[in-house]
């Protein structure tokens, strides 16, 4: 026998006798164990492991795509960030149906901001919003994307991506959050008069809420910045109304 075939005979007789002797009892054993250490004891870095032993032992199980949706939020879960980006990417790809895709795109994209990866993090919930845009979340993707790019300097795509959110997504709450931070950027790009109308807007839009007292507030402020100190006195005589 050549000996090639003598050292290659043991691997393959050890795979062949694993095979034969995994059941599907087995493999809902060792998915329940995994299970268990995720949802009930929270002891993430074990269960990681043992879902990727999951996953490379039976990769034809009906629980494939939830061992590798929780492989991925074990990661996170673990404070590993890195290995769950890729995790969460393999579970989408190559379960585009599953109910958790939105969820594990938007996961995804939390886990590259919380690494610094802005501009990867904007693209990623750029595209949720783009495949999800009739969902909840969609809105919030857009404001997260622009939150992203502004922390890499990326100012032009954040405020592309504010006026997208304005456009498409202009009675939802979301927005008016999105029309203050647009309007910090324009001012701090020296469009005064850009940055008033956004934050009148607020103020008139939504008259009673949070955003519209922070509206009034920075108005004033960048009215005396801007050397108008009878404007900056009707705004902050309007906020001492509003919000006595």
């Amino acid at each position: 026998v050549a000996p090639a075939l003598v050292y290659a005979l043991p691997a393959a007789l050890s795979i062949l006798l694993f095979t034969g002797n995994a059941s599907p009892q087995d493999s809902d054993d060792d998915f329940q164990v995994a299970r268990n250490l995720y949802r009930d004891t929270g002891d993430y870095a074990t269960a990681a492991g043992l879902f990727a032993e999951f996953i490379r032992n039976y990769p034809h199980s009906p629980q494939l795509a939830d061992a590798r949706l929780m492989l991925a939020r074990s990661y996170a879960r673990s404070k590993r960030c890195p290995q769950a980006v890729g995790a969460y990417q393999d579970f989408y790809l190559e379960h585009p149906d599953h109910i958790g895709s939105l969820e594990a795109r938007r996961e995804r994209a939390d886990c590259l901001q919380q690494e610094g990866e802005h501009l990867r993090a904007a693209a990623a919930f750029e595209e949720v919003q783009r495949l999800y845009s009739a969902s909840d979340f969609a809105p919030q993707a857009l404001l997260e994307a622009a939150r992203s790019y502004t922390a890499a300097q990326s100012l032009a795509e954040a405020t592309r991506v504010y006026r997208r959110l304005l456009k498409d997504y202009s009675s939802h709450p979301q927005a008016q959050s999105g029309r203050y931070r647009l309007a910090q950027l324009r001012f701090a790009a020296g469009d005064g008069e850009g940055t008033q109308r956004l934050l009148t807007e607020i103020s008139t839009r939504v008259p009673a809420s949070d955003q519209a007292r922070d509206a009034l507030l920075l108005s004033g402020r960048i009215l005396l910045f801007l050397g108008r100190p009878d404007e900056a006195r009707e705004s902050f005589d309007r906020l001492d109304v509003a919000f006595p």
